[in-house]
């Protein structure tokens, strides 16, 4: 008869811990699903743009009929291809050097601006964006 005293009794205090802890506990977790979620897309960003430079650099440094393509040709073959993959605010930027000779290099730079969802308000010191960059440098062939 003791023992089931005491078990009701215990029983009882418990009764509202896993409620405060969840209170405690939940925002923590969402402020750490979120900036997964912000960092998540800052490299996705960051591997877009990588992928883009690359593409031009390969577009700029092939030959065709008509002799290698101009900065201005290569960019607009990046725009087309790329801006549709990030956001609207990335202000996506390229710029290719002149076009050379069989045996020189083309280099390719694509820029954009990834704005952060949520760290920036979280993390002292961040910035209200990031600049993303990536440079690719080819062989004409």
């Amino acid at each position: 008869m003791r023992r089931c005293r005491l078990r009701s009794r215990l029983g009882r205090e418990d009764k509202g811990a896993v409620a405060s802890e969840f209170a405690i506990i939940m925002p923590i977790f969402l402020l750490l699903v979120a900036g997964i979620i912000d960092f998540g897309h800052a490299w996705y960003m960051k591997q877009m743009i990588t992928m883009a430079s690359r593409d031009g650099a390969r577009y700029g440094a092939k030959y065709n009929p008509d002799g290698l393509p101009s900065s201005t040709e290569i960019q607009n073959f990046v725009i087309n291809n790329y801006a549709n993959m990030l956001p609207s605010d990335a202000n996506l930027s390229v710029t290719a050097n002149a076009p050379g000779a069989s045996g020189q290099t083309r280099t390719v730079t694509v820029n954009a601006i990834k704005n952060w969802f949520v760290l920036s308000a979280l993390v002292p010191g961040l910035g209200s964006n990031a600049n993303l960059s990536a440079s690719t440098t080819m062989l004409i062939e």
